[in-house]
């Protein structure tokens, strides 16, 4: 069984002849993780003590792995995501200990989709009002508060694929075409390339 590993940064303040930031770094390994040779974990935090974390590969594997601690990760859960096979998840959003987000890409483009969890995990439910249909590729879910939030997909038909809720993701609205600059041909964005602060968000492509 393989065994994840991961690095958390402390930050200690040394007084020398001016000010400066010590860093120290401790790492921590939840076995079990992960069953693919090429996955990454990305993580999406609630606060000090509350933290998700969900596989995301390249290509779509069968059960990807998701995990979550609620003192700080001291202990781990680690559970399968229950999504079609072969599909990927590209991020997380979490919401509170029982509560996340994913944005889960179909690599056909036919049954991509936002899915979401209120029991810790134990079941997720696809939402069936954003990215329905082909050609479809969520990408990037982010909350700006515990109600607002959006999720990023790749262009389709002739423009960013941009959705919004505003009731905690129980419903999506796409952004009009009007509201977007246009993409450049062959655009895309990546579930790494992206920031936000306050009610700022930023993605690249």
């Amino acid at each position: 069984m393989k065994k994840f590993s991961f690095l958390i940064v402390f930050s200690l303040l040394a007084f020398f002849s001016f000010p400066i930031i010590a860093q120290q770094w401790e790492t921590m390994h939840i076995a079990g993780l992960p069953n693919s040779t090429n996955s990454t974990l990305i993580f999406s935090p609630v606060g000090a003590n509350i933290v998700w974390g969900i596989e995301s590969t390249d290509q779509g594997i069968s059960n990807p792995k998701f995990v979550r601690t609620t003192n700080g990760g001291e202990n781990w859960n680690i559970d399968d995501v229950l999504i079609p096979s072969g599909h990927v998840v590209r991020s997380i959003h979490a919401i509170n200990a029982n509560s996340a987000l994913i944005a889960v890409d179909d690599p056909t483009g036919s049954n991509s989709g936002i899915y979401k969890t209120t029991d810790s995990g134990t079941s997720w439910v696809k939402h069936d009002s954003a990215f329905i249909g082909t050609g479809r590729h969520p990408v990037q879910i982010y909350f700006f508060d515990d109600n607002n939030g959006l999720c990023v997909g790749n262009p389709s038909l002739g423009y960013w694929e941009i959705y919004t809720t505003t009731d905690r993701g129980g419903n999506w609205t796409r952004v009009l075409q009007a509201n977007i600059p246009p993409n450049a041909l062959n655009d895309r964005t990546f579930n790494t390339t992206s920031a936000a602060t306050g009610n700022c968000y930023w993605f690249g492509t």
